[in-house]
Parts: C-alpha cells; sequence; structure tokens
C-alpha cells in the first residue's frame, strides 16, 4: 500500500510489490499487519513498535524523520478491544 497525507488529507493505493529497489514504489515502511493495526488504533507507539515489534522504518536520518511523522499521525492513546491483537 502506499499512503500519502499531504495538504490535512490521506490517500491509500495498493501498488505491486517487489519493485527495483529505490524505486518510486520501494517501501519506505515495513510492517505485518499486527503491528501495522496496533499503531493505527493507538494501542503501541511508533518507538514501542519499532523496538519490540515488527515495524522498520530505517535507522537513518531519513527513517528517524518518518518515525516522527507516524508518531505524529498515530499517536498512542487508550484503546479498548475485547478481541485483542
Amino acid at each position: 500500500m502506499r499512503v500519502t497525507v499531504a495538504g490535512g488529507e490521506v490517500d491509500a493505493e495498493r501498488v505491486d510489490a517487489g519493485g527495483d529497489p529505490g524505486s518510486p514504489d520501494d517501501a519506505d515502511v515495513a510492517a505485518g499487519i499486527g503491528p501495522l493495526s496496533q499503531l493505527y488504533a493507538g494501542y503501541r507507539g511508533v518507538d514501542d513498535l519499532r523496538a519490540h515489534a515488527a515495524l522498520d522504518v530505517g535507522d537513518d536520518a531519513f527513517g528517524e524523520g518518518l518515525a516522527a511523522d507516524l508518531g505524529a499521525l498515530f499517536p498512542p492513546r487508550p484503546t479498548f478491544l475485547r478481541e485483542a491483537f
């Protein structure tokens, strides 16, 4: 999925996996469905998921900036899900 956030709007579109490294379709973030769901629901924050789950944004300056952006877009918040993760 390619998720674009600009001008206060979010757009998500399906893209082909396995593009050439460095291509526009190359992923900036890799996450399993569990960590992605936890991030979206606010159950866990970006730093926690990076340290203890399968959320990879890279360790370089770009990855750190991306992690900060994700943290601002998906802040942790109290959640209650009977189904759990």
